[in-house]
C-alpha cells in the first residue's frame, strides 16, 4: 500500500531542487565526489564517515529504510530486503517505481520533491538504519539519528553521492562487498563496451537540460554534474559554449537558464533534453531548434519528467537504462561520422 507522507519544506533544499532543472530526492548541487567516502569495516560492524561526522553500524541491519532512489536501487540490486522506502512523488512513475527499478517488496511512501519525510513517518517503520540520498539539513539528520543510525551524504563537499560509492558502501554495510563490486563492474563494462561500439563519437560534444513552460532552457554547465558524467562516461564532452557559462548569472552554480533566443548555444553533436510541460513537439515551437545539428542528424535523446531522474540522480539500475536510452542517438552520430 502506498501512502503520502506529510512533509516540511526547507528553503535551502527546495532551492537546490529547483536548480536541478530536474526531479530528484531532496535536491542536489549535482557535484560528483573527487574520491570515495571513508569506511572502516570490522567483523561486527562498519563505521561510515560522512558530511556530519561518523556513523557506527553494529552488525548487519535487518530493517533498512531508504530516502531517495540511489540507496533503494543499491539494496534491490544486492537482494537486500527493504523495510520501507520514501520515493519523491513528482519524480516517480506509476506505482511509485521508476521504470528502471525491478519490482520488489517494500512499504512505499511518497514525499514532495524539495522536502523530507516527517520524522514520525520514518520512526513508524522502526528502522535499524536510515539511508538518505541527500540530507542538507543537519537538524533533520540529528532527528533521524534519534531513531536509528543515519547515513547522509558521505563524500566531502557535495550534496549527492555517486552511484558507485552508494553501491559499494551498501555492500560493506550489509556484508555483500563482493556482490557490490561485481554490480559496479558490470556497469563499468557496459560503459566501456558502449564507447568501443562508438569510436567516432569519442570527444564529440553534448548539451543536456530541459525546456521550461515559459520557453527557457535550463542547461547543465558543469562537466562534474551527474548528468554530465553519464554522458562523459560514454565518451562525450560538455559543449564549450555551455561550460563557459558555469558560475555566471544571478544563481551561479552548475546550471544556467538561457532564453529561447540563444538556442544557438545548444548546437552540440548530441542533445539530451526534456520538456517540463508537453511532449517532444514543444521543442519544434522554438525558432532554430530544428536547425541544430543534433536534431538534423537524429542524435537527440528526448526524456520526460519521469525518465529524467535516470540522469539527474544516477543509480546502479538507472545507469544501464540511461545508456540504453542514449544508444540510438549515439548510433545516429556514429553513422554521420562514417
Amino acid at each position: 500500500m502506498n501512502t503520502t507522507v506529510r512533509h516540511t519544506t526547507y528553503p535551502s533544499v527546495a532551492l537546490a531542487a529547483a536548480l536541478l532543472f530536474g526531479l530528484s530526492a531532496c535536491g542536489s548541487d549535482d557535484t560528483d565526489p573527487a574520491g570515495s567516502p571513508d569506511t572502516a569495516a570490522s567483523s561486527d560492524g562498519v563505521t561510515i564517515t560522512h558530511q556530519y561526522g561518523e556513523t557506527r553500524i553494529d552488525g548487519v541491519p535487518e530493517h533498512p529504510v531508504t530516502i531517495g532512489a540511489s540507496w533503494a536501487d543499491a539494496l534491490v540490486k544486492l537482494d537486500i530486503p527493504i523495510t520501507g522506502e520514501f520515493v519523491a512523488q513528482s519524480a516517480s512513475t506509476a506505482g511509485d517505481r521508476y521504470a528502471w527499478t525491478p519490482a520488489h517488496d517494500s512499504k512505499v511512501s511518497t514525499y514532495q520533491t524539495g522536502s523530507l519525510p516527517e520524522v514520525e513517518e520514518v520512526a513508524a517503520l522502526h528502522p535499524d538504519v536510515i539511508l538518505v540520498g541527500a540530507l542538507s539539513d543537519e537538524k533533520v539528520y540529528e532527528q533521524y539519528s534519534d531513531i536509528a543510525p543515519v547515513i547522509p551524504v558521505m563524500a566531502p563537499g557535495v550534496t549527492l553521492d555517486n552511484w558507485r560509492d552508494v553501491t559499494t558502501t551498501a555492500g560493506k554495510i550489509f556484508d555483500k562487498e563482493d556482490a557490490a563490486k561485481d554490480a559496479v563492474a558490470d556497469v563499468e563494462n557496459l560503459l566501456a563496451e558502449t564507447k568501443d561500439k562508438h569510436p567516432a563519437v569519442q570527444g564529440k560534444t553534448f548539451a543536456y537540460g530541459q525546456l521550461t513552460p515559459i520557453q527557457e532552457f535550463g542547461v547543465v554547465t558543469d562537466p562534474a554534474s551527474p548528468a554530465a558524467r553519464i554522458l562523459s562516461d560514454v565518451g562525450l564532452t560538455l559543449s564549450p559554449a555551455l561550460s563557459e557559462l558555469a558560475g555566471q548569472g544571478d544563481k551561479g552554480g552548475s546550471r544556467q537558464v538561457i532564453s529561447a533566443e540563444r538556442v544557438d548555444l545548444l548546437d552540440a553533436d548530441v542533445l539530451v533534453f526534456w520538456p517540463i510541460a508537453g511532449g517532444e513537439d514543444a521543442f519544434s515551437k522554438i525558432a532554430g531548434w530544428k536547425e541544430l545539428r543534433a536534431v538534423r542528424s537524429g542524435a537527440t535523446t528526448h526524456l520526460d519528467n519521469s525518465s529524467a531522474p535516470a540522469f539527474v540522480t544516477p543509480t546502479i539500475y538507472s545507469m544501464p537504462w540511461a545508456v540504453q536510452k542514449l544508444t540510438p542517438a549515439l548510433d545516429a552520430l556514429e553513422e554521420t561520422q562514417q
